[in-house]
């Protein structure tokens, strides 16, 4: 079934429930299948970096992955890194450990995690340390990958992820090799270089684990005008991929413009988010802003 941590972000909140259909993307949903199997078969951990330009569907593969491992019994642990929040230690890591059921720690555990959890009582400096807090993450996840295996750790646009996660993300790997435990991240490849931590981390782990890396491209004119098709869309297809090269966020956004334009459509997806949010009154707009920093889910009266 779909993942309600999902729906709201997928590959941001223009077209998520636009991009359900699997259309296309038949080798790499295969080799993650296989990964998933493999996984489950050998009782050994793997990683998985799916790569590619905004809107090619890297979120919408998560998001199939993640079905996939509950359908199975398996533990999903989802977070997410974000640009604005790239000086926040633990982002990713606090998202993700939210969503687990309090029952999931145990009071040792739950004592030496506490930094991750802002919404309860401060915690002294003097009463944790990052070691106890890393042994704390690797600990919980030993545990659900004995009761409640595979456990995937699922984790999107990690080229914005901080350092502190980084360390963390690695160390959780390096200590679980030989547990059923899959590593799920997905990243804007043109923008993963920036990350040096991330960078340097990535090259520790195809060193010393088996790494699986995914290269999302385009959609073949074929897809995209699949793709069309299943949306429902009246639109000429075949104008469509030429417009929009085959990326699915964009054909989509082109395949609803095409009927009500005759200016010039925009050419990137930055123009396409710009051209959403102008016509909002300021006030709206401010809200949506914000709501994008806050993350995935926040209470209302926040």
């Amino acid at each position: 079934p779909p993942s309600p941590e999902i729906d709201e972000v997928a590959e941001g909140p223009l077209l998520a429930t636009d991009l359900r259909a699997p259309i296309g993307r038949v080798a790499e949903r295969a080799r993650l299948a296989t990964t998933v199997e493999q996984v489950q078969r050998e009782r050994r951990q793997r990683i998985v970096l799916l790569t590619g330009e905004p809107g090619i569907g890297k979120s919408q593969l998560l998001e199939e992955l993640i079905g996939r491992v509950r359908t199975c019994g398996g533990t999903v642990l989802m977070g997410c890194a974000y640009e604005a929040e790239s000086g926040r230690p633990y982002g990713p890591w606090v998202d993700a450990l939210q969503r687990l059921p309090a029952a999931s720690f145990g009071p040792t555990i739950g004592a030496d995690l506490a930094p991750l959890f802002p919404g309860q009582s401060p915690v002294p400096e003097a009463a944790w340390s990052r070691d106890r807090l890393f042994g704390a993450v690797v600990e919980l996840v030993a545990a659900r990958a004995h009761s409640a295996a595979p456990v995937l750790l699922a984790f999107d646009d990690v080229q914005w992820c901080d350092e502190a996660s980084t360390m963390l993300l690695h160390y959780v790997a390096r200590m679980n090799r030989h547990r059923p435990v899959l590593i799920a991240l997905a990243a804007r490849a043109g923008e993963l270089n920036d990350n040096v931590p991330l960078c340097r981390a990535l090259r520790a782990l195809r060193r010393d684990a088996e790494l699986v890396e995914i290269p999302l491209g385009t959609l073949s004119r074929e897809e995209t005008v699949e793709l069309v098709k299943a949306s429902g869309l009246a639109a000429d297809a075949d104008r469509v991929f030429a417009e929009s090269g085959g990326n699915p966020l964009y054909a989509l956004e082109v395949a609803r413009a095409l009927p009500h334009r005759r200016d010039a459509l925009p050419h990137t997806l930055k123009e396409v988010v710009h051209g959403r949010l102008e016509p909002l009154p300021a006030v709206a707009a401010d809200v949506l802003r914000w709501s994008a920093v806050l993350g995935q889910t926040f209470r209302v009266d926040r």
